[in-house]
């Protein structure tokens, strides 16, 4: 294993924030926008009012477009250093609007090695002793770009990933199976207490 050395974010990986959209001229068709509102824990949000979408010509799309895997950070609200979700394929096409954050990996990392950095406790506990502002937390890019890990060799990294990945993936399908089996339940009460149908013994 090679030797760990210690960096700060915006020395493994490529930062910005998005375009400052004016929010006058969002529209229900076009492209969809990336806004704090959409960055929760974990995962982005689409809700009727949240869905905000760029209809107008827009010369800067491709500097401000986001890529399957990019990381997105919310950089405002109570929840701020929590609020952070993963680019899926699905999510595409996608912009980024101001006072959200992206990350990209450089060529000293990989980005599913930044994920599990960026989604650890370190990473929350680090935001929450830097955020400044107190009914409005918020964080800036710079703050962002100087939170601190221990970073490996890029196969070390590679191995590391993978078994998280693969953890990940067996999580999920435990997730799915509990959903599966109390989807399963609720209908079977529902049958029997709901509905008073017989009782059949087997599947």
């Amino acid at each position: 294993m090679g030797e760990w050395k210690t960096y700060k974010l915006c020395e493994v990986a490529n930062l910005s924030t998005g375009f400052p959209f004016n929010g006058h001229k969002y529209a229900k068709e076009g492209q969809r926008v990336v806004r704090g509102d959409n960055v929760t824990i974990g995962e982005l949000r689409w809700d009727t009012d949240k869905d905000k979408r760029w209809n107008e010509p827009f010369a800067r799309a491709e500097e401000f477009s986001l890529q399957e895997g990019d990381i997105v950070i919310g950089m405002d609200g109570s929840r701020v250093g929590r609020n952070r979700a993963q680019i899926k394929a699905d999510d595409l096409p996608l912009l980024l609007a101001q006072r959200v954050a992206c990350v990209r990996h450089n060529e000293k990392s990989l980005q599913k090695f930044l994920y599990y950095q960026i989604f650890s406790k370190n990473f929350e506990n680090y935001i929450k002793s830097v955020h400044t502002g107190t009914s409005i937390p918020h964080v800036s890019l710079k703050q962002i770009g100087d939170f601190s890990f221990q970073v490996p060799d890029l196969s070390t990294q590679r191995r590391i990933a993978g078994i998280l990945g693969s953890l990940d993936d067996k999580i999920e399908l435990n997730r799915r199976i509990n959903a599966n089996l109390e989807a399963q339940a609720q209908a079977l009460f529902r049958s029997w207490f709901v509905d008073f149908e017989p009782f059949r013994d087997g599947p």
